[in-house]
């Protein structure tokens, strides 16, 4: 028996990979909690993603670099309003949560983004992981927060135009 490639699966299973218990959109009922879910799973992402900018300012400290952590303690900063921006996104009483059954094609598009925003959040986690403190890598690591941004702002927008 041959398994399918990862990009041949639907957005929805290779969501549901990593988020337990998620069943997408398509049923009102289980909007809110999918929804749920799924920002639950990518905020922890990023709050996990601090521990590796506190070694990096741990071995900062060590090697007497003072200097260098105001520009890792703002990407903290960052990294913490972003858990919360996603905790709280989709909180109070919008058409996406109360419209009746969705469109599957829609459905789709709203996955599709989940799902980009899971990988993005990951790719924080394990830029975050390495534990470097150079500018090449925070620089990089800004890179990766402003497309996670970025995918966040459009996800938003396409949940705010589904009616």
């Amino acid at each position: 028996m041959s398994e399918q490639r990862p990009r041949t699966v639907p957005w929805i299973e290779r969501i549901a990979h990593w988020v337990p218990g998620y069943g997408g959109y398509l049923e009102r009922g289980n909007r809110r909690a999918a929804d749920q879910a799924l920002r639950e799973v990518v905020s922890k992402r990023l709050v996990d993603a601090k521990s590796g900018l506190e070694a990096a300012v741990r071995d900062l400290v060590d090697r007497g670099r003072l200097d260098a952590i105001a520009p890792v303690e703002r990407i903290e900063r960052r990294l913490n309003l972003l858990a919360e921006r996603v905790r709280s996104a989709g909180a109070g009483n919008s058409d996406f949560y109360s419209s009746g059954w969705l469109d599957p094609a829609k459905a789709e598009s709203v996955h599709s983004f989940d799902f980009h925003l899971l990988e993005q959040a990951d790719v924080i986690l394990e830029h975050t992981k390495r534990g470097e403190s150079g500018g090449d890598w925070l620089a990089h690591l800004e890179q990766h927060l402003a497309e996670f941004e970025r995918r966040l702002d459009e996800r938003t927008k396409i949940l705010e135009g589904i009616r």
